[in-house]
């Protein structure tokens, strides 16, 4: 291997890596990105051996972005530790998808990488005993968070409470797994603690009818993806969106449509935001994605031909099914 590589990307069983994390330090003087995904053990004949250590990162100086990628998710076999047993504080990317960790090895990772910029992180408090009073964590200039929870008990809400993103402009959680309302509550003071101005919001989660009040408290909003089972947007908080009393610089909107009233109060938002009365400061919206679970009628058919003329949604944006 020569020592002047600046990237790698590997697709492979741990079992097959071991040799690399195994190399002496000083092998990857001049690596700056680190892209390793592991194949799902159903479709690999060979284990996917967990890796507990790796000499090599011992020193990787100009090592910027570390991705791990697991499709075995629930026995992910990436310890992150094997970065953080040396000093890689000048890490501004850090990327485990599929790799669930304790909620104090996430912590450890904000505390340790101080140059963070962008990150995603998938925790589980799964034998992980929570400690009131953490100590407080500013990732100073983090600009994007991606946090996805695997099911505990409070929905891993209670990960925030300690943290503080200054800079943050784009903030996703996932929470899918954890059937029961999702605190939103620790967002607002995540907010308060950090005073960003967050311009997209994606949320896949259990919510309560707070989903108003937490837009309320992100007017920069240009992007929003929601997908909130329980709890649709409701009338009140689309009809603001639509007048520009809400999120007024929206433009593009991801969200699932549940019912034909769901539909009926999504589609008038859209056409307010999309139609002549719509004018600056209030954005126009300019694309919409839409998961539909529910078969349209003749009108909604019609209507979304409207928008389409409009250039707000194409067919790739509607789910086939709904049209069946």
């Amino acid at each position: 291997m020569s020592h002047r590589l600046r990237e790698i990307h590997f697709c492979c069983n741990t079992h097959i890596m071991q040799p690399f994390f195994a190399l002496p330090p000083g092998s990857i003087d001049f690596l700056e990105i680190f892209d390793f995904r592991t194949p799902s053990c159903v479709s690999s004949p060979m284990p996917n051996l967990p890796v507990k250590s790796a000499p090599v990162f011992e020193s990787a100086p100009r090592l910027r972005k570390a991705i791990l990628t697991s499709s075995d998710a629930w026995t992910a076999r990436i310890d992150f530790r094997i970065f953080l047993s040396s000093n890689l504080s000048q890490l501004t990317d850090v990327h485990c998808v599929g790799v669930f960790m304790p909620s104090s090895m996430c912590r450890k990772i904000l505390l340790q990488c101080t140059r963070l910029r962008h990150c995603t992180l998938g925790i589980s408090f799964e034998n992980d005993p929570q400690h009131a009073n953490q100590p407080s964590i500013i990732a100073a200039d983090l600009t994007s968070f991606v946090l996805h929870i695997r099911c505990v008990l409070d929905g891993g809400a209670s990960f925030l409470q300690s943290l503080a993103f200054p800079r943050l402009q784009s903030l996703e959680i996932r929470a899918q797994e954890c059937r029961q309302p999702w605190p939103l509550q620790n967002l607002i003071s995540l907010h308060s603690r950090s005073l960003f101005h967050l311009q997209s919001l994606g949320l896949w989660l259990w919510v309560t009818p707070e989903i108003e009040t937490i837009l309320e408290h992100f007017p920069a909003l240009i992007e929003m993806d929601m997908n909130l089972a329980g709890e649709s947007l409701g009338s009140s908080v689309l009809r603001r969106i639509g007048s520009g009393e809400l999120v007024p610089h929206l433009e593009s909107i991801s969200c699932s449509v549940t019912g034909s009233t769901s539909f009926v109060r999504l589609f008038e938002m859209m056409e307010l935001k999309r139609g002549d009365a719509c004018t600056p400061p209030v954005a126009q919206l300019k694309t919409a994605y839409l998961r539909m679970s529910t078969h349209l009628t003749k009108e909604q058919r019609r209507r979304i031909i409207v928008l389409q003329n409009m250039g707000l949604i194409s067919s790739s944006f509607l789910n086939e099914n709904a049209f069946v």
